[in-house]
């Protein structure tokens, strides 16, 4: 079954990956030219992005209003406990994901995976990259606020759009506890329920 928005809308499952950060590919099923791989710090053996990874990319941003200018690249990230990060070179924006930390499975929507790609794409979003005046704590949960955002707007019930940070993580110097974490998803997630019931009524 392919990622779609019906799909991603209609399915209830969850795939599990642990707590992270910042095939053939057919030709409809991702933009852009895939020629030279590009090289990030952290990252090796960078190649082009599940197909679904692409279209969930593709609904976060459409969710959002925003429009796709975001590259995806899928990697073998070195930093430990990492799923994911967002950064700018050269000014072209990137997310590039873990691929053995952030699943695509076929018959389900993992939406784990679909909060991972949304914090990410709310790092972008919020230009934290060039944010240099606040915690990278409060960058974090900014992040997290807009990715249950996100996922509200993508049919996500609250346990899905909150279920990324499960457990009890402790804060460390650059990211928060998972309870507040997922009180920052949760929060976004309720505002984009809010927002739809105005939009209905």
């Amino acid at each position: 079954m392919k990622l779609s928005r019906r799909t991603l809308i209609g399915a209830a499952g969850i795939s599990v990956i642990g707590i992270g950060t910042p095939g053939v590919v057919s030709a409809q099923s991702w933009r852009g030219n895939f020629g030279m791989m590009p090289r990030f710090k952290n990252a090796r053996s960078v190649k082009p992005p599940n197909p679904r990874a692409e279209i969930a990319m593709n609904l976060i941003t459409d969710a959002v209003g925003i429009e796709r200018t975001i590259k995806l690249y899928s990697a073998h990230i070195t930093k430990t406990r990492i799923a994911g990060f967002a950064t700018t070179l050269n000014g072209t924006r990137y997310i590039v994901y873990d691929r053995a930390k952030v699943p695509w499975p076929e018959t389900i929507t993992p939406w784990t995976s679909v909060f991972l790609m949304a914090h990410e794409v709310g790092h972008h979003v919020a230009v934290h990259n060039f944010r240099k005046d606040i915690q990278k704590i409060r960058l974090e949960l900014e992040a997290d606020r807009f990715a249950g955002f996100a996922l509200s707007r993508l049919g996500a019930t609250e346990a899905q759009a909150t279920y990324y940070y499960r457990g009890n993580g402790p804060e460390t110097i650059t990211h928060p506890s998972s309870l507040a974490s997922t009180a920052s998803a949760r929060a976004g997630w309720k505002l984009g329920e809010r927002m739809k019931r105005r939009e209905q009524s």
